[in-house]
């Protein structure tokens, strides 16, 4: 009788949790493609491809959810019913009737516990590498429609007309190979902030895209540049030139929830693989050099009411 009773209420928490994670884990996961969609990183089959892979990632904030809003529909209804009055009259305790709602709480909390440490930072990754490495085919659209593309680090560029090259032949000499390739022709690009704004113009340019460490970054080989520094009135004509790396931005930012439970532990050993404290202890170092050289001229060269700015 018990255990009739038992299945019986443990079948509907599961019914109904079930379509409370389906339906919030979708509703959540497109309301998370509104932002790379509106900025024009996603496409149509990209944008079903991100909902897919996103969804695995609400489960850690759907399932305690989903699950407490089972358990309280379940259990009112048995009040209304008044089943849970006729169970007390048959020797079914109260302790016996929260049995299934206890052992499904225990379940979903290791559960979630194994999707938080070792799942769903895999799930957050392809994400993210889905906007990063489809971003090659969003440039490309943007150039055929003759518009300008950003790049981090303040810098833009236009092409009259670009190629897409899936799996490009292997550069010889190096390790890290590009995965994409794009070639462009007429090319003008700008760089602006620090007080400083210069301009090149290229007859042609191949950018290189690589992936390195879940990281995706561009190297851009101009051919024929010819360069202008605006604030100097400097020209010059370099011919072949070769940008150093711009890293494209991660989409969902550096957070620890791309890093599973052995990551984790890597990352407390090894900071400096996260980007945050990497940057900020760059940007340290650099504070320290600084004073280090102003404190050695003053030392030096200075007089008394004498400062100096590096």
């Amino acid at each position: 009788m018990y255990w009739k009773l038992f299945s019986y209420i443990l079948f509907d928490i599961l019914k109904l949790a079930i379509i409370a994670t389906l339906s919030l884990s979708l509703t959540f996961s497109f309301a998370t493609a509104i932002k790379p969609l509106y900025e024009g990183n996603l496409d149509a089959l990209m944008l079903v491809r991100f909902i897919l892979f996103s969804m695995p990632t609400m489960l850690s904030f759907v399932l305690p959810f989903s699950a407490g809003f089972a358990v309280t529909i379940v259990y009112c209804r048995l009040v209304v019913d008044n089943e849970i009055t006729a169970c007390l009259a048959s020797g079914i305790s109260y302790r016996a009737l929260l049995l299934p709602a206890a052992m499904l709480g225990l379940v979903l909390t290791g559960a979630t516990f194994y999707l938080s440490n070792w799942v769903l930072p895999d799930f957050y990754g392809r994400v993210a590498t889905i906007v990063e490495r489809d971003v090659t085919t969003m440039l490309m659209h943007r150039i055929e429609e003759g518009e300008s593309v950003d790049l981090p680090g303040n810098v833009w560029f236009y092409a009259d007309e670009g190629e897409l090259v899936e799996d490009p032949a292997p550069i010889a000499g190096q390790t890290l190979q590009p995965f994409r390739r794009m070639m462009l022709r007429g090319v003008v690009i700008g760089q602006y902030g620090r007080g400083r704004q210069r301009e090149a113009t290229a007859e042609a340019a191949d950018l290189y895209f690589y992936r390195e460490e879940e990281r995706t970054f561009v190297e851009i080989i101009y051919q024929g540049a010819m360069a202008y520094d605006l604030d100097q009135g400097h020209v010059r004509s370099p011919g072949t030139v070769k940008y150093s790396r711009i890293y494209l931005p991660r989409s969902f930012g550096d957070h620890p929830r791309f890093y599973s439970w052995p990551r984790l532990n890597r990352l407390a050993r090894e900071p400096d693989r996260f980007d945050h404290v990497r940057i900020k202890k760059m940007r340290l170092v650099d504070t320290l050099a600084k004073t280090s050289l102003i404190s050695h001229l003053e030392a030096s060269f200075g007089e008394e009411g004498t400062s100096y700015a590096v």
